[in-house]
């Protein structure tokens, strides 16, 4: 009688563990890979180059000052040197944008324009001389590495805070174009 008593007790404790595993198997989610409309990233790529930009803001108007630096940072992530070179002022659209091509992709974390008078006192006339005005953005940004700038930087990206850019118009009708960067 004690065998069978003792026997019974083990199968049950033996249930009691299986389902307890069922059920934190159950909480943790079935590791199988996402459905093809979900846009749950798998933790095997969740550190991985984003092939497509990645945003966490709203796009900004793009007559804005925020909207130039949106538009030229949303550019470099898709490598596109010469659209990029068309929202620069003369003086820097000859200089080639630097490690283009290491770059997969942007993700835009924040944009954030400056006063008007935090953009007056901070900007420098030799930046620009007698702009018909003038902006200052701020922006958190990562640039995720494709292959080979992963191995050049031995790092899968780098995110740039608190980037400064100063914007110009060059006459009272023109667009918002980037006349300096850099933190």
């Amino acid at each position: 009688m004690r065998n069978g008593k003792t026997l019974y007790l083990l199968l049950a404790a033996a249930a009691i563990i299986l389902i307890a595993m069922i059920v934190i198997l159950i909480a943790q989610g079935t590791g199988a890979p996402p459905q093809e409309n979900s846009t749950e990233v798998p933790a095997a790529h969740a550190t991985s180059p984003i092939a497509m930009p990645v945003h966490s803001v709203e796009v900004p108007d793009p007559e804005e000052p925020a909207g130039a630096v949106y538009r030229y940072l949303t550019l470099w992530g898709e490598r596109d040197e010469p659209g990029m070179q068309t929202l620069l002022i003369q003086a820097d659209s000859a200089e080639p944008i630097h490690d283009l091509e290491l770059v997969a992709s942007t993700e835009i974390l924040s944009i954030e324009t400056l006063s008007e008078a935090e953009a007056k006192e901070l900007f420098h006339g030799d930046i620009y001389d007698a702009p018909a005005a003038m902006a200052m953005v701020r922006a958190s940004f990562i640039l995720h590495y494709n292959e080979e700038g992963q191995d050049f930087f031995l790092s899968p990206a780098h995110e740039r805070t608190d980037y400064t850019f100063w914007l110009v118009k060059e006459n009272e009708n023109g667009n918002w174009r980037i006349a300096m960067q850099g933190y």
